[in-house]
């Protein structure tokens, strides 16, 4: 290797250019440095929540987290749902026996 002075380098480094893209190459040149900030932000981030909420800004990601919140929400409807059933269920019950029988209704709680 050739030892080069600081001048030199300085030399070098003013004459350096980055090659332009010319005609087809201009998108696809375009395309990848889009990428290349991309990934350099996401590096750049060390915070999980602003990799979270970059990822979220892009149409696919937003629409599996909406779909993802809309199920939980079904799901735990369904569990209130359930709950509520089976509370109305045991009056129901109650109610039930109440206007049968009333005398073993009586006896009925004293077992308990």
């Amino acid at each position: 290797m050739k030892n080069l002075t600081d001048r030199d380098l300085d030399r070098l480094l003013a004459e350096w250019r980055v090659p332009q893209p010319d005609g087809e190459n201009r998108e696809t040149f375009a395309v990848w440095r889009r990428i290349a900030l991309r990934e350099a932000e996401m590096r750049e981030s060390l915070w999980w929540g602003a990799r979270l909420s970059q990822r979220l800004v892009r149409p696919a990601f937003a629409c599996a987290t909406v779909v993802v919140f809309v199920l939980a929400g079904l799901v735990l409807a369904e569990v209130r749902i359930q709950r509520e059933e089976a509370a109305n269920l045991e009056v129901l019950e109650a109610q039930y026996f109440r206007a049968i029988d009333p005398v073993s209704m009586a006896s009925h709680r004293h077992r308990k």
